[in-house]
């Protein structure tokens, strides 16, 4: 499961004030500090899984494609984790070879590109998403993550220095940033040109999937 994911997901969840992932975020990286803790990874488990479904849930709820496909895999890669394999000494074990390498696709094998490392659909998801947003720390993190995951993440240990060093940059900028949502929209009504075209024309602007559902909120008040 990508644990850099949580770290986004989590920083969401703060921005936009959201107690549910914000709670399940929170537990999912706290099991992070022993991940040989089965406690603490029975939490996390179940954390990890909250906050898919709720990502899947939202996502479907935009109308926003690319966040339904993010959410899509990550589901499907948490399925694939809590259903296929078990946890061995911080590792996770997959009982299939077809598992393993759904496992490999979708968040990469762990290791650096130079040793042959392979780069995961979700990471780079999670790379294009902190492109798209603008959000300079979720860039290094995932650019890094991509390059080498053993810089901010070990299998057994987890979080290194650095890990722990961007994660927590990231929920204090998501604390501290006074700036606008990550998903914001504003919609208007317009009408045509000339003083007989009464014709209403919405049209709306913002980041994310905010236009889209802003837009759709006051086209159903239009249409009625």
């Amino acid at each position: 499961m990508n644990v850099l994911m949580d770290v986004a997901t989590f920083v969401r969840a703060i921005e936009q004030g959201k107690p549910l992932p914000i709670l399940a975020g929170g537990m999912r990286l706290i099991s992070q500090l022993d991940p040989n803790n089965t406690s603490l990874s029975a939490v996390g488990t179940a954390a990890a899984g909250a906050l898919s479904f709720y990502n899947l849930y939202n996502a479907f709820s935009s109308g926003n494609a690319f966040a339904k496909l993010n959410a899509t895999l990550a589901t499907i890669s948490y399925a694939n984790a809590t259903l296929n394999a078990t946890r061995q000494g911080g590792t996770l074990v997959f009982g299939s070879a077809g598992a393993a390498e759904l496992n490999s696709f979708l968040n990469g094998n762990g290791q650096p590109l130079a040793s042959g490392g392979t780069v995961g659909v979700l990471p780079a998801l999670g790379l294009i998403s902190s492109i798209k947003a603008k959000d300079p720390i979720g860039i290094v993190q995932g650019a890094v993550g991509i390059i080498d995951p053993s810089l901010l993440f070990k299998t057994g240990t987890g979080f290194t220095p650095l890990g722990w060093v961007l994660a927590a940059a990231s929920v204090l900028r998501a604390i501290f940033d006074d700036g606008p949502p990550d998903a914001w929209g504003v919609a208007k009504v317009t009408y045509g040109e000339g003083f007989t075209n009464y014709d209403p024309q919405v049209h709306a602007t913002g980041e994310n999937f905010g236009p889209d559902r802003v837009r759709a909120q006051l086209q159903s008040i239009v249409d009625t």
